[in-house]
């Protein structure tokens, strides 16, 4: 069962192209992780075959665009099947955000400075990590295994 903890947050000055940040996401999981993630789900502005090819390079096996521009299902996951997965799972990560900006205040900032701003986005991390820690505790001591997915 996933339970959604935020692992990683790279907070970018202004506002860089995705295309620009496909392989420079991907080698910051491999440093952090060891290797890099089987599977990746990206959205469509990250889509060219040069970041395919690059992340299959780094060890991806599984790639997902939301837009194909250009690249088959097939190339991108190895089957249609496996790439509607992906895709479900990255929906799934636009609702973490969509609650993140919710519940924890992530969709304005009120901090000035770049230093404050990157403590709120760490701090709306932490806090959002803390509750989902505190909700499994919770359901664990109480012999509920279920959590809703986004709570």
């Amino acid at each position: 069962m996933s339970q959604h903890f935020v692992l990683d947050a790279v907070i970018e000055r202004g506002n860089p192209a995705d295309v620009t940040l496909t392989t420079r996401q991907l080698e910051r999981q491999v440093e952090l992780f060891g290797q890099a993630p089987g599977s990746v789900a990206f959205d469509g502005g990250y889509a060219t075959r040069e970041n395919l090819e690059a992340a299959k390079a780094l060890g991806v096996e599984r790639c997902a665009f939301s837009k194909a521009k250009g690249l088959t299902r097939e190339e991108q996951a190895g089957s249609r099947q496996t790439h509607g997965r992906l895709q479900r799972f990255r929906a799934g990560i636009e609702g973490k955000i969509s609650w993140l900006k919710r519940e924890f205040g992530l969709g304005r900032c009120t901090w000035k400075g770049w230093d404050r701003f990157q403590s709120y986005v760490w701090s709306a991390c932490f806090a959002a990590n803390l509750k989902k820690l505190v909700q499994l505790r919770l359901a664990s001591k109480s012999g509920h295994t279920k959590l809703r997915a986004a709570a």
